[in-house]
């Protein structure tokens, strides 16, 4: 069958992943004809290429609970966790009016989310979408809350599989001590999803680590991070110039992205970086920094190496980012961090724990074994929030260098 995909697929997809779809079934449902029930086992994921689906359960008084509405270019994210996990479907969907869709199986699936970045992105999308949905729901429905509830259950189930979604792209605990086999990292999400994430890669003559601070906290934060990882890989790709020229590139790409999508972006949307590229054979590092900083311990000694104070991301003056050059030494201790430790709220007076206090804290602690170091950043953590609810995303990544 000839498929004629809508304008909105050339928009989100690249055409190799277009052709890809065209080699894919479709199936033709009737208005008013439910597609899946619930307890039916689903093996395909549906992206819609005519008309309009409607997810929606029964209630115990027999009304519908009306959960969304999945139109032409989307697809159903309760389906995707489903398929992904093998579970049964939890809910209906009917064709509200003759309706064609894309069957795409677990592993096609897969592969595009490993090879095609466009495909990353919508299904993140798909996430932040339905959350919008449920809040909109919530706040109009008269449905019972029991039905709320169970709606609110599936939707958080869903983001919690966004969040393994998240984990898969950051890089493995193998992969990092392969490059670096004294290290730690503390990464605690203030909610399912992180707007902080880090990365390491290893490329000829150099090692690139980054822990990086994107807009916002939960879902939000989280599709920005997805965005920053997939820019920040793209831009390693046969790169050979120093950090300062990474972040300038890097900076081009966030705000070109954004303001394809949203032309109103205000001064917040981008991300807080620190960016190392250490050269083993050199002994020696370039740094530059978008707000963040390294912080460097060499024999009993604090060091921090600043970051200018502008962000990947639209600002007011876009001057091109600073490269601070290095000398290494074996034993040092190396400190990437977002701001999410020392601005955690706590203590007897409900404030902040302070850069300067986290400052004090590393060189404590900096000459004992990463294991350690990590756990006692940790207790020192809980211990200053006590019973106060997290209040920003943590990151903090330590590297004791081992130079040949």
């Amino acid at each position: 069958m000839d498929k004629n995909f809508p304008n909105i697929f050339r928009q989100n997809f690249e055409n190799k992943l277009i052709k890809e779809m065209r080699k894919l079934p479709v199936m033709e449902i009737e208005a008013g004809k439910d597609m899946m029930v619930e307890g039916m086992h689903v093996k395909y994921i549906p992206l819609v290429l005519e008309g309009r689906m409607k997810l929606y359960k029964i209630a115990e008084n027999d009304q519908e609970a009306h959960i969304y509405d999945v139109n032409v270019g989307e697809s159903c994210v309760i389906t995707y966790t489903a398929v992904e996990r093998g579970q049964s479907f939890p809910a209906r969907a009917r064709a509200e009016e003759d309706t064609k869709i894309i069957l795409i199986d677990k592993d096609t699936s897969d592969r595009w989310f490993r090879k095609y970045k466009s495909w990353r992105d919508f299904i993140l999308h798909l996430y932040d979408l339905r959350l919008k949905e449920l809040i909109e729901v919530n706040q109009e429905t008269t449905v019972q809350k029991d039905e709320l509830e169970k709606k609110n259950q599936e939707i958080v189930s869903s983001i919690r599989y966004a969040r393994r979604i998240q984990q898969a792209l950051l890089p493995e605990d193998e992969e990092i001590r392969m490059l670096m086999p004294e290290y730690f990292v503390l990464f605690k999400p203030r909610d399912i999803v992180s707007g902080d994430f880090y990365w390491v890669k290893k490329a000829d003559d150099r090692i690139y680590i980054s822990v990086a601070d994107a807009t916002g906290h939960g879902v939000p934060g989280g599709f920005m991070s997805a965005l920053g990882l997939a820019f920040i890989r793209e831009t390693a790709e046969n790169f050979k110039g120093n950090a300062a020229e990474f972040l300038n590139i890097l900076r081009n790409k966030v705000i070109n992205a954004l303001k394809k999508y949203d032309e109103s972006q205000t001064l917040s949307d981008g991300m807080d970086m620190a960016l190392l590229i250490i050269y083993p054979r050199e002994k020696k590092a370039d740094f530059a920094g978008a707000y963040n900083s390294v912080i460097l311990w060499r024999k009993g000694k604090l060091f921090e190496v600043r970051g200018d104070k502008m962000p990947i991301g639209k600002f007011y003056h876009e001057n091109s980012f600073a490269n601070k050059a290095i000398e290494l030494e074996d034993g040092d201790m190396l400190y990437l961090y977002s701001d999410g430790y020392y601005s955690q709220l706590g203590g007897e007076k409900a404030h902040k724990f302070m850069k300067k206090n986290f400052k004090r804290l590393l060189e404590d602690i900096a000459q004992l074994p990463l294991k350690e170091q990590k756990q006692i950043l940790e207790q020192r953590l809980e211990q200053w929030r006590g019973e106060m609810r997290q209040t920003d995303d943590v990151t903090v990544m330590g590297i004791r260098l081992k130079m040949e």
